[in-house]
């Protein structure tokens, strides 16, 4: 694992601060998810570059915002679908273009959701 994050850094190292730099706009919002771990979601998402993405356990969206920035820097067209049974989400409405926000329980969203997910995090409670 540590190689490849070595990777992930040496790959993206100029892309890390600008993502920092942004990140920091998520200071003011209380999130339940830390700056590292939301830096190397967004790493994660750069290198795969994934095109349909799961998020279950959306909060108020800091890792939601980590794997938005790191899709819109890939370039490519993208649609995530999150899901939470909370509203609490502090994302503005103009990052959110290929979110589709779904509340709920998981278990019951995914039912409607026909969709191959090519990247599926999960951030929530086993019971969600």
């Amino acid at each position: 694992m540590r190689q490849f994050i070595e990777v992930l850094v040496k790959k993206y190292k100029d892309d890390i601060l600008a993502y920092k730099l942004l990140h920091q706009r998520m200071a003011t919002v209380a999130c339940s998810t830390g700056s590292e771990d939301c830096l190397f979601l967004y790493l994660l998402v750069r290198y795969l570059k994934p095109t349909n993405i799961l998020e279950i356990g959306t909060f108020v969206g800091s890792t939601l915002f980590a794997i938005i920035t790191a899709c819109e820097e890939n370039k490519q067209p993208y649609i995530i679908h999150t899901i939470d049974n909370h509203d609490e989400l502090k994302l503005e409405n103009k990052l959110l273009h290929s979110v589709k926000v779904h509340k709920g329980w998981s278990r019951e969203v995914l039912k409607n959701i026909n969709t191959k997910f090519d990247f599926v995090f999960s951030d929530a409670n086993r019971s969600e």
